[in-house]
């Protein structure tokens, strides 16, 4: 039979607080360089999957939270009933 096409999701575009891109080509701080900085992997996790949608609130969570939030949401952001924000802004606190 014919394969059906895969579905895709577009994750938002981080930006900064002043609404800049989150990019390395543009001065964007490297998640390593983030975890090297001290900021702990729960801290970065939590304002991602909060910037993403996928928490309330930008509190540390661990990488199964963040896991099963993006599990129980997927199927109604592959349905097109809810969808994901196109622009996420990242805390200047996390960036240094």
């Amino acid at each position: 039979g014919a394969r059906r096409p895969p579905r895709t999701l577009h994750l938002p575009l981080l930006v900064n607080a002043g609404g800049e891109r989150l990019a390395k080509r543009t001065g964007g701080l490297p998640v390593r360089e983030l975890l090297g900085r001290g900021v702990p992997a729960e801290a970065l996790l939590g304002v991602l999957a909060h910037a993403g949608g996928l928490a309330t609130t930008p509190r540390p969570l661990a990488l199964p939270e963040v896991v099963a939030a993006a599990a129980a949401r997927l199927p109604a952001l592959l349905r097109g009933e809810q969808a994901l924000p196109e622009v996420a802004r990242v805390p200047d606190a996390l960036l240094g």
